[in-house]
Order: C-alpha cells, then structure tokens, then sequence
C-alpha cells in the first residue's frame, strides 16, 4: 500500500500529481502527441494507478483531467484504433494462425483487461472529478460515465463514435450513460455517433457545469475537490458507496442498507472531531479513522 511520501505513479500515458496537505490526486491524460488516445498499455497502467489510489488512506479525491491545451487541446480522441485493432489482427505467419474460437477468446479476453480499467474507476471508494476540454469521443466517454461528477469548456465536444466506426461501445458507456442523462438522449447519441457540444451536454447533466476556459475550468475542479476533501473522507466514502448501492436496489433495500451502515460505523473518530470542532467554531481535523 501506498503511503503520502510513495506516491510515484507517474507513466509514459499518465502523470500524477498528489498533494498530502488537500489530499487530492491528479491523474493527468498525458500523450499530447497522440491527442490522449488509449492504446492497450493505456489501460494496464491506469488500472494500476486508480487501484493503488483507492488504497491509499491518505488520497482523499481524485481528480483526471488532461494535459494544458498549449500541449493538446483535447482531452482524449478514444482509443488507439491503429494500435488496438494490431493486437487483434491475425499473424501474417501461417503457422501462428489462430482459429476463429482461439481469436474469438482472445478478443474477449482483451475487452475485459480494458473494462477491468474503467470498472474500477466506478468501483473506488474515492469521489473521482473529470475536467473535460476539446475532444472526449468513445473511450474517453467510457471513462467520464465511470467518474462521479463532470466538468467541461465551452469548446468541448461528446460522441459515442465506435458507432460510426461499427463498434459496438463495450467499455461501459452503453451501461452508464443512461443513468446519467436519460433513457432517450443515451440512445440519440449511442444510435448515432453524433457529435454533440457542451450546451448540449450540459442541458442533458453529462457535465455538471460548463466554463469558457481551460484554466477556469481547473481552477473550479481543485475548488471542488478541495470542498470534499475538507469532509470526513470516512463519511464521503460511505455516502458514495451508499448511493452506488442505492443506484442497484430498491428504496426500501437502500434505507435499510443505510440504517445499517450507519448502526455500524456511524460513531466513528471523525463523528467526534466534526461534533467537537462545531461546537469549538473551528475546522476539523479528521483522522480517517473509525
């Protein structure tokens, strides 16, 4: 496990930033020259990062977003078709030809290393901000769904595009997006392939909040993230795992998932400091502890 000093998770497709005084992470998309595109390596390593973030105690909230647009104006163009599609093409050596069944489980075992990415971006405990410029097209709208709020510029552009390209989008965009902007405007964009600006995205809650800029853009993300940060990460953590579980079930599964929940870890360290530094007028200083 990762402790505040350890933290060098950088890669040649990432670079990560992590500040112990916020206790925030960043995890910037950082192959400017390929316009933030996903090759297969893209995957295993952010896998890696997300994964060694979600276990570290003192990362609070996450926060990706790409490169300064000096560098690419875009957040990511998708995948790496021309890369991806080279692992999946068969060999021009005959004696390494692979049956149609070997291939077929080859794909699918390919498809799942990449999903396993993104579903556990979902599945970490940490509240997870993207900040989104320029392009955010296929893979990279798999990733945002996966995030648990969304920001973009005025500039930005969405599309689910494996449909123009006759993919069918399997990374986790078709499972998410509807629960996020609507069972009809999913199937316009997913049917489609259409671009689609920011107004747009917007009006339909795929981003929270739109900014002319760049810079304003990050500047409101780090302010969010700090406003998090400044809770009980024990109580953000439960309330995201909370309404995840919420997301799946029932409200009556969900009130009493809560009330359970609650009647086993609400008196934890951190309810006494908040209750403590309320009374005192004063900033708590939560330990993260139960």
């Amino acid at each position: 496990m990762s402790t505040t000093n350890q933290i060098n998770l950088s890669t040649d497709r990432f670079a990560v930033n992590f500040n112990p005084n916020t206790h925030i992470a960043e995890v910037i998309l950082n192959r400017p020259k390929r316009m933030n595109t996903m090759d297969k390596a893209f995957f295993s390593e952010f896998l890696k990062i997300i994964r060694a973030l979600d276990e570290n105690k003192e990362v609070f909230v996450i926060l990706i977003k790409s490169t300064p647009i000096d560098q690419c104006p875009h957040f990511s163009a998708g995948l790496d078709l021309k890369s991806i599609t080279s692992d999946l093409m068969p060999s021009d050596d005959s004696s390494t030809e692979l049956s149609p069944a070997v291939s077929n489980l080859k794909l699918s075992a390919i498809i799942y290393e990449m999903q396993q990415a993104f579903r556990a971006l979902e599945k970490t405990n940490k509240p997870v901000i993207a900040a989104v410029n320029g392009m955010c097209i296929g893979g990279a709208i798999d990733l945002i769904t996966a995030c648990d709020i969304r920001y973009c510029t005025k500039d930005s552009m969405f599309s689910i595009k494996e449909t123009r390209v006759g993919i069918t989008a399997d990374l986790g965009t078709l499972n998410r997006i509807h629960r996020i902007v609507g069972r009809g405007f999913a199937r316009e964009m997913a049917f489609t392939g259409d671009d689609f600006g920011a107004a747009r995205a917007h009006h339909f809650g795929l981003v929270n909040q739109v900014f002319d800029t760049q810079k304003e853009m990050f500047d409101a993300a780090q302010k969010l993230a700090l406003s998090i940060a400044s809770n009980s990460p024990l109580v953000v953590q439960a309330t995201k795992h909370v309404m995840n579980y919420a997301e799946e079930h029932s409200i009556d599964d969900g009130l009493d998932y809560v009330r359970l929940w609650n009647s086993a870890f609400l008196k934890s360290e951190d309810l006494t400091e908040a209750f403590m530094a309320f009374m005192e007028k004063r900033k708590p200083k939560f330990q993260n502890r139960l």
